[in-house]
């Protein structure tokens, strides 16, 4: 027999937090463990993720690493992915994902144990929905429950640390994943799709304007301005940091304040070397207006 660990469970062993007793318990058995490499790549994230939200020190995040690497080498198996574990998991998204509310990555951990593992082996799950599934497959199952005592040490967050400030963190406002997971069930990765269409069209709505294209990035905005524009070859552009078709980059400093481009060091550079073939490309960085 050997335990399989999903993700939550496995990070339990690491970061004490509800489920840990659980888990811990079957990690200390001498039973062989079983891991995906969806795990391996989103143990990393998530106990960056800790890190960056405060929850770990820097300390804490070295200790945890190099632990979790040398449990690599001497503890667990990694299952690599493969096209039947893919197809596996799109069987589990369509039959059981609306039903269960059970995401993509949910369903890829159950898709690992199912083609990889034995009979005998055991599904370690703190997610009941998940659990509920598994079970519908025959699969053995273990729900990592039970909370540790709080104690110090390396992994948990020191009293007194200095809150961390972040210079452009994301927001997300609960719906994220409800609608990546409607791009996926409706095959809709690339190309664009009724997902960007309603994004161009309502944005254009909210701010007043007629139409509205979408890109990847502000980069490959200002790109596309500027080919707009005509800008090319021999063409001078006041930038931040960045210069694009060819064109002759004129560094203007930044704002302390808002940091973005000085307007009164734009105005004087303008008044300086007033003729034709200039542009000016004020980007608005972290929400402060131009």
């Amino acid at each position: 027999m050997k335990y399989y660990f999903d993700t939550s469970s496995l990070v339990k062993i690491y970061h004490p937090e509800d489920g840990s007793k659980g888990a811990l318990a079957c990690y200390l058995s001498d039973t062989a463990i079983l891991i995906s490499d969806l795990s391996r790549i989103e143990f990393f994230s998530t106990i960056h993720r800790k890190y960056r939200e405060g929850e770990i020190s820097a300390d804490a995040l070295d200790a945890l690493m190099e632990r979790f690497q040398e449990d690599l080498s001497a503890r667990y198996e990694v299952l690599e992915f493969s096209a039947l574990v893919l197809e596996e998991a799109t069987r589990l998204l369509f039959r059981f994902g609306k039903r269960h509310s059970l995401k993509t990555l949910d369903c890829l951990q159950l898709a690992f144990f199912l083609i990889y593992a034995d009979r005998e082996d055991v599904f370690v799950c703190s997610n009941p929905a998940l659990v509920a599934v598994a079970q519908r497959e025959g699969v053995a199952t273990r729900v990592s429950e039970g909370r540790l005592r709080e104690r110090e040490g390396p992994f948990v967050k020191k009293d007194g640390a200095s809150p961390r400030l972040f210079l452009s963190p994301p927001h997300m406002g609960g719906d994220e994943i409800r609608f990546v997971r409607e791009a996926f069930e409706s095959n809709y990765i690339a190309p664009l799709g009724p997902m960007v269409d309603a994004f161009e069209r309502e944005f254009a709505q909210y701010t007043g304007i007629k139409r509205c294209l979408a890109l990847s990035s502000g980069t490959a905005a200002m790109h596309l301005a500027l080919r707009c524009l005509g800008v090319g070859p021999g063409d001078e552009v006041f930038v931040s940091t960045i210069a694009f078709q060819g064109a002759v980059p004129v560094f203007i400093d930044c704002d302390r304040e808002s940091w973005n481009m000085d307007p009164d060091l734009l105005e004087e550079e303008l008044e300086r070397c007033a003729r034709a073939g200039r542009r000016a490309v004020p980007a608005r960085l972290m929400g402060s207006p131009v």
